[in-house]
C-alpha cells in the first residue's frame, strides 16, 4: 500500500464527515472518498482516469434525506430516554454497526443512525 499523505480539514468539515459516516453506515475512509469524488469536478475525474475532458454535470449529495422524515425520525426516539440510555450503553461497550445496536434497542436502524449522528456532532456520544 502506498504512504499516502495526510491532510487537515476543517471542524465544520469533520461534524459533516461524522454526520455522512453514520448516516452511510460506511467507515470515514469510504465515506471521504465518496464524498471527494462526487464533488470533483468532471475535468479532475478525467484526469484520473486519463480520459478525454467531459462537460460538467450536476452533482447529486452523497446521502439525500428528506428533512421532515429525519425530524419525524429523531423526534419519536427522543420521546424515548430508556432506548437512548440504552444506545449509550451499548455504544460504549465499542459497537458501531448502528443495524446491530438497533436489533438490541429494539427500534429502527434509521432511527437509530440519525441520532447517532445528531449525537456524534452535539457531544452526547464520543467517536
Amino acid at each position: 500500500m502506498t504512504n499516502l499523505p495526510r491532510v487537515e480539514i476543517t471542524e465544520k468539515a469533520l461534524k459533516i464527515l461524522k454526520i455522512e459516516t453514520a448516516l452511510c453506515s460506511l467507515g470515514q475512509k469510504e465515506t471521504l472518498e465518496a464524498l471527494v469524488i462526487r464533488g470533483a469536478s468532471p475535468q479532475s475525474l478525467a484526469l484520473v482516469d486519463k480520459k478525454a475532458i467531459i462537460p460538467k454535470v450536476e452533482l447529486k449529495p452523497l446521502m439525500e434525506v428528506e428533512e421532515k422524515h429525519h425530524r419525524k425520525v429523531s423526534a419519536a426516539l427522543k420521546k424515548q430516554p430508556a432506548k437512548i440510555a440504552r444506545i449509550k450503553e451499548i455504544w460504549a461497550t465499542g459497537e458501531r454497526n448502528r443495524t446491530e445496536i438497533a436489533r438490541k434497542v429494539g427500534v429502527g436502524s434509521d432511527s437509530v443512525t440519525r441520532w447517532i449522528a445528531e449525537a456524534l456532532v452535539s457531544g452526547d456520544l464520543a467517536e
